[in-house]
């Protein structure tokens, strides 16, 4: 059986996310708009850095925790801590448990001090260490605080804490009340454990960075029904329950996709699959779920929830994709809500209700970001080796591009747009050449399966997402053996001692491309090598293969003696 969406009765629940380095970056501006107001004008400031200082926790990663839980303010969220963990919080910190569960400055203070616990435990009982003002070093304390504050599985507290830190990496800037808060982004380095555009699309040729949760049971075929409608929901709660309920096993209710009040987006079905949303109208409908409340208030504390600019911003982003993908019209009578009068017939809900502004949203929708401001590019050749071709995006034509290559749908290797081209790409590129790309393919595809390759330019800024260049399929069989029967990559022997390296100044001694011709299977070909002093040893050698006709091996050495 279908049910509709979230709307009736799911409790306020806990959440968080952030960015900076310490207390480095961070700018707070009062309603006299002067840097550095003191107390009376910045309370958000000095609670954030006496909690901060209290337990050696980065200002980043506890801002980040605090907006994303409870948008850094007591007045229109939940709070973060509850209950026994409030309790414990408070036996920590040394505060009263009233203090920590009612007020910013007590919660703050108690989610540094059970980040600063957790911490400590963790890298006792691993004998570890780790530097505090490392930002990324706190990634398993926050997940960690998570499951403490409310433990619904490990995939949902690893969720959370990317989703934190994908806003550290991303920065804030926010104005609570008169305070104006800002946190400068933070650089988390290539191997940090995060979710973002700059690791990977979840969703290839998306907008903006989309986190997959898979796992949702609640989702049906839609045997053809074409895809005519994009409803819009609210969730009538808050904080990441939103994605435990629509993970949830007993509720039967799913989305396509969450919008978070902070601007992140979730996906737990894919599109082509029906999600359980909208009753009668899953079959032909994609259901966006948005964080919030269709009375505009939380019905459990009473307290004003508005729906945020970085809401409306990211839906509309992904509904103008969205319909684009799928043919559908742009319009009022095509992207509908959950009340509107025409799903009246399968459901009793009044979502996304009378505060959600639609002519703003329709003309974020249309207003889009514009195909022309996408990269532009094409793929010259997919083989089992390598992905080659070109892009740049007008958005800056100076500057390199990333390029993620995806096979069958999963992302299998990456790189830089940044070799130099001929100049008919210079031409398309505002006179720069230097957008070439040559990205190699992992040895784990040759195993014999067949796969459609893509590549992806990643979209600096405006456009419509980070679309696909081109690419081809491919069936990439295992390296046939060295005809001897030896390994490729055999042992080495020492040389002798006293041998110094001489470096030469290089020269390419043959290109078969503009010379000789492609060698057969079988050809040798003998050349000399030209500058090499009498007395030397060895010679160091490089030898590329480009666009084979087929899987090979090549050899190549001195006309006697031993080869490396």
């Amino acid at each position: 059986m279908e049910f509709g969406d979230l709307d009736a009765g799911m409790e306020a629940a806990e959440t968080m996310t952030m960015r900076t380095r310490f207390l480095v970056g961070v700018l707070f501006v009062g309603c006299s708009g002067q840097v550095g107001e003191v107390t009376a004008d910045a309370p958000v400031r000095f609670a954030l850095e006496e909690a901060a200082e209290q337990s050696q926790v980065p200002v980043s990663v506890l801002a980040g925790v605090g907006f994303f839980g409870m948008q850094l303010t007591m007045n229109g969220e939940a709070p973060l801590l509850t209950n026994d963990v409030a309790t414990r919080a408070a036996t920590l910190s040394g505060l009263e448990v009233r203090d920590v569960q009612s007020t910013l400055r007590g919660q703050l203070i108690g989610i540094a001090a059970l980040l600063r616990s957790l911490r400590d435990q963790r890298l006792t009982s691993t004998g570890t260490t780790a530097s505090d003002d490392v930002v990324i070093s706190w990634f398993q304390d926050v997940r960690a605080l998570r499951t403490a504050i409310h433990d619904d599985g490990d995939e949902v507290s690893t969720h959370f804490a990317h989703g934190v830190f994908g806003l550290v990496e991303s920065g804030l800037d926010v104005t609570l009340g008169s305070e104006h808060l800002v946190l400068s982004p933070v650089e988390l380095g290539p191997d940090a454990p995060r979710v973002s555009v700059k690791q990977g699309l979840a969703v290839p040729g998306a907008p903006l960075p989309i986190e997959y949760m898979p796992g949702s049971p609640n989702w049906s075929e839609r045997y053809g029904t074409p895809i005519d409608r994009i409803v819009i929901h609210t969730t009538e709660g808050q904080g990441s329950g939103n994605i435990s309920y629509l993970l949830s096993n007993t509720r039967q209710v799913s989305a396509h996709y969450l919008v978070m009040r902070s601007g992140a987006v979730y996906q737990f079905v894919p599109e082509e699959k029906k999600a359980w949303h909208a009753g009668c109208w899953n079959s032909r409908s994609v259901g966006i779920e948005h964080e919030g409340f269709a009375s505009n208030r939380n019905p459990y504390t009473g307290a004003a929830v508005p729906f945020t600019d970085a809401t409306y911003q990211s839906s509309a982003r992904l509904v103008s994709w969205i319909a684009d993908k799928w043919g559908v019209p742009k319009d009022r009578a095509h992207i509908v809500g959950h009340g509107d009068a025409e799903l009246k017939n399968c459901n009793d809900h009044t979502d996304p209700g009378p505060y959600w502004d639609w002519n703003r949203y329709l003309a974020l929708v249309n207003q889009g970001n514009p195909a022309d401001s996408n990269p532009k590019g094409f793929v010259d050749a997919t083989t089992c080796d390598v992905v080659a071709g070109w892009t740049c995006d007008p958005d800056d034509l100076s500057r390199p591009l990333d390029v993620h290559v995806y096979a069958s749908g999963v992302m299998v290797a990456a790189g830089q747009a940044n070799v130099t081209r001929e100049p008919a790409v210079a031409a398309a590129c505002g006179g720069h050449a230097a957008h070439g790309f040559r990205i190699a393919l992992p040895e784990s595809l040759r195993d014999g399966q067949a796969r459609n390759v893509i590549a992806y330019a990643i979209n600096l800024g405006r456009g419509s997402g980070n679309p696909p260049l081109g690419g081809g399929a491919i069936t990439c069989q295992p390296l046939p053996a060295h005809p001897t029967g030896r390994p490729l990559l055999g042992g080495v022997t020492p040389l002798t001692a006293g041998l110094r390296y001489t470096p030469i100044v290089p020269v390419r001694t043959l290109d078969t491309r503009s010379s000789f011709g492609v060698l057969a299977a079988g050809q040798s070909l003998s050349l000399g090598v030209a500058g090499v002093p009498a007395n030397a040893s060895a010679v160091a050698l490089n030898l590329a293969v480009v666009t084979p006709g087929a899987a090979g091996y090549a050899v190549f050495g001195p006309s006697s003696g031993s080869s490396s």
